[in-house]
């Protein structure tokens, strides 16, 4: 039986056209178009007497399909049935349209960076059904064709996503809504020169131009995936000056795919479009009310089974503990929800455990991270790289100042470089191969971290001519400068990485060339002695702490932060608290620190009434966020001696997170506001009961605790003789903590000079009390009694007790 493949063609559908006459005289055609005896493996008589089902089911089951195809077109033709015969051949553009475009995206697929062996591009192809949902429904929907955009940051699996579901159709996964499915990578197409509509969507197979511009007419069973709509490398707002409506106008292909997404092109269209976000608003103008879907990429749960995959063969704590370390990074957190950096990051760790290395010790800083995977991948080759890794830096920096992460062919011979000097880092995993176009860079990360290696090299006779148009190091935390290129911030944050002698080692081990560390110092922190501004000083202090973090270096952050002695702490995630307590236990000068912990670092605990009793001070909340915590806690105050001033206002915390933090003897001002802190009240009570206390001012400003705290407080202050000043403004005080305020106000061992009772809901019937307050307490010398409503009367009472000779008060508010 001769070997046969699927037909291009409804054979069935076809033969059923026929009356029984014509039926018979295709079979009769059929033996005399015969040339290899195609029909040997059919026998003669099941032949003639099959009916037009059983004859599709013989021809495709016993004879090559090729041959069947061109047969059944010629017996058609021959028979005079010039319908089914332009029905045949339709059908079979359509299948040739279908294998070309089967494998043209087989081939993106196989030459795509994703190693076959870890899955994750599996996983997101999978993804592509439940993603694009609308697209695989195999009933068209009534009225309007479907418009979606696909957007979300680089490496997410956008274009891998849209690709399966090309790949779908083509294998006929899809259903029958779709007839022609076209696919337009911007990358490719942002090279292409004018042409017309026609041209542009059949590049592939000119021959089939003529059908497909006819097909268009047939609107609604039409499908444009426009891949990577941000790398068509065109001005904001360029595409909407030029709308092209006309088929067989010459255009650039930009203005020709304003058309197509304007629906002016082919207006009954379904179009899927890919982009980052920078290009969401000019596509959002094009476009009128697509549905709009994120990509976020890899999920905590969806990281965690990537590893588990990854590291099947590991015992399950060392696993736990290499993701953890991950986690602790938030870098390479956020980064890995692209699964090409978790590939990198997992197979870094894989080789490395081993040798009992600590993974944290390995994912400390994702510069770290990087810089092992590199070295690892080259040694792994064991070719000489050095001169065309240089170059490649010199290329990472000069596609980032151009906002490309593609590396052009020109670009490559302008260095000297050719195609085989590159295979290395091909081989590497580095770079991709994109054709006659040039290479890219795997991920935007690697071309982010290449870069900072490029400013960390010692230059060399003749590289300033090479390099173009890079920017300085100091250039890349230029506010006005990351506006329009967002991704210099990570590069910035590798090259702080790369002040450290010890990576500076290993860099001129693998790049054969030497570093100039001093210099690049010298750059970013400047001579503040000579008046210039600290670099550090211009930055978000979250994301300078997170740059000294990641070069490991304690000089290097004792010299940036000596300038400071006071400093507000915005600490979002779990990374901000580490990043926060390696740079602080380098910061010997901190007098003050203001602290903003974000809601939902911590989860909510219980209330300090239900574990005031508990002699269980460990921590039982997140694995990760708590020890940080603790870390953070001890190193405030264990290395900056001269911290007296604490600032928690804004924060959110739970009472064991806070108790860290106010239990320290140093401490001479904390300031805690708001309702979050109301089950603080027995907390600071045993503080300020402790004999070691240095307490002088407490701020518990908008605090609403319950009447037995509020008298259990006010108990506590007789016994305190440190503290001075005490701030209960907004406050919520009724008429049942009046009591126990102001006879504590009146006790001999009240130390208190500065009383903030402004806005606590005083009274006029307060006024008798507060008079006697001030007439008996002798070391009460300021008192603010505002926003208070005393009335004409309560206020006389006040002054009158002002008028005493005994009245040691000297400012009343």
């Amino acid at each position: 039986m001769a070997s046969s493949t699927p037909l291009g063609l409804d054979l069935q559908a076809l033969l059923e056209q026929l009356d029984p006459s014509e039926l018979s005289t295709f079979k009769h055609l059929l033996c005399s178009l015969t040339m290899q005896n195609e029909l040997e493996h059919v026998p003669l008589g099941r032949l003639e007497a099959a009916s037009a089902r059983q004859l599709a089911e013989l021809l495709s089951t016993h004879c090559p399909g090729h041959w069947v195809e061109s047969a059944t077109v010629k017996a058609f033709e021959t028979m005079k049935r010039n319908d089914l015969m332009e029905r045949a051949e339709e059908d079979l553009k359509e299948e040739r349209y279908k294998s070309l475009v089967k494998r043209l995206i087989q081939e993106i697929w196989m030459n795509n960076f994703w190693p076959r062996d870890d899955g994750d591009k599996l996983y997101i192809a999978n993804q592509s059904p439940r993603v694009l949902e609308l697209f695989y429904d195999p009933k068209p929907s009534a009225g309007v064709a479907p418009m979606m955009v696909l957007h979300g940051l680089e490496g997410l699996g956008k274009s891998t996503m849209v690709r399966k579901l090309v790949l779908d159709w083509a294998e006929g996964r899809l259903g029958l809504r779709f007839r022609y499915v076209f696919y337009l990578s911007c990358r490719e197409l942002s090279c292409v020169e004018p042409c017309t509509f026609g041209q542009l969507i059949s590049r592939h197979c000119p021959e089939l131009q003529g059908p497909i511009l006819h097909m268009l007419t047939q609107e609604p069973s039409v499908l444009f995936v426009v891949d990577g709509f941000d790398q068509l490398g065109v001005a904001p707002g360029q595409l909407l000056g030029d709308i092209c409506s006309d088929k067989e106008e010459r255009k650039p292909v930009p203005i020709l795919l304003g058309g197509l997404l304007s629906r002016k092109m082919v207006p009954g269209a379904a179009l899927l479009v890919t982009t980052r976000p920078e290009s969401m608003l000019d596509l959002l103008h094009l476009m009128r009310r697509p549905q709009l879907v994120e990509v976020k990429g890899l999920r905590e749960a969806e990281r965690w089974r990537y590893f588990s995959c990854h590291f099947s063969q590991h015992d399950d704590k060392m696993v736990r503990r290499a993701f953890k370390a991950m986690e602790g990074n938030g870098v390479l957190w956020r980064q890995s929800v692209a699964p090409v950096v978790c590939w990198v990051t997992c197979m870094t760790l894989q080789r490395h455990l081993p040798g009992g290395e600590d993974p944290e010790a390995i994912c400390c800083t994702a510069t770290e991270v990087l810089l092992r995977f590199v070295c690892d991948q080259l040694a792994l080759r064991g070719a000489p790289v050095g001169i065309p890794l240089r170059a490649l830096c010199v290329l990472a920096a000069r596609s980032l100042w151009a906002g490309r992460s593609l590396l052009p062919a020109e670009d490559l011979a302008r260095l000297g470089l050719r195609f085989p000097d590159l295979r290395p880092m091909l081989d590497a995993r580095l770079l991709f191969c994109d054709g006659s176009r040039g290479c890219g860079f795997v991920h935007r990360s690697l071309q982010q971290f290449l870069a900072a290696v490029f400013y960390v090299l010692r230059p060399r006779d003749g590289d300033r001519e090479a390099v173009g148009t890079i920017g300085g190091a100091r250039q890349l935390f230029s506010r006005d400068a990351r506006a329009s290129n967002p991704a210099l911030a990570l590069t910035g944050h590798f090259l702080f990485g790369f002040l450290n002698e010890s990576r500076a080692r290993k860099l001129e081990t693998a790049f054969g060339c030497a570093t100039w560390l001093p210099q690049v110092r010298q750059e970013l922190l400047g001579d503040t002695s000579q008046g210039a501004e600290p670099l550090l000083s211009t930055l978000e202090l979250r994301e300078a702490l997170g740059c000294l973090r990641e070069s490991q270096n304690g000089s290097l952050v004792r010299q940036a932060l000596a300038p400071f002695q006071e400093l507000t702490l915005d600490l979002q995630k779990v990374s901000d608290i580490i990043d926060a307590a390696f740079c602080l236990q380098h910061c010997t000068g901190l007098r003050s620190i203001s602290l903003r912990v974000a809601q939902g670092i911590f989860q909510d605990g219980d209330s300090m009434e239900e574990r005031s009793d508990s002699e269980d001070d460990s921590f039982q909340e997140d694995e990760n966020v708590l020890p940080s915590w603790k870390d953070f806690c001890s190193v405030v105050f264990s290395f900056n001696k001269n911290l007296v001033s604490l600032d928690i206002s804004g924060s959110f915390l739970t009472v064991l997170a806070a108790k860290m933090l106010c239990e320290k003897e140093a401490l001479t001002h904390l300031v805690l506001e708001g309702n979050w802190y109301n089950d603080m009240l027995p907390l600071l009570c045993k503080v300020l009961r402790h004999q070691k206390c240095n307490l002088q001012y407490l701020s518990l400003a908008s605090c609403s605790a319950t009447a037995s705290q509020w008298n259990e407080f006010f108990l506590t202050l007789r016994g305190n003789r440190t503290l001075t000043s005490l701030d209960l403004s907004g406050s919520y005080l009724t008429e049942a903590h009046h009591s126990a305020l102001y006879a504590t106000l009146k006790s001999p061992n009240c130390f208190l000079q500065r009383l903030s009772l402004e806005d606590c809901c005083l009274t006029e019937a307060s006024c008798k009390e507060l008079s006697s307050v001030i007439l008996i307490n002798k070391r009460l010398t300021h008192l603010c009694l505002a926003k208070n409503e005393f009335g004409d009367h309560g206020i006389k009472i006040l002054c009158d007790a002002l008028c005493f000779p005994d009245c040691q008060l000297q400012m009343l508010v």
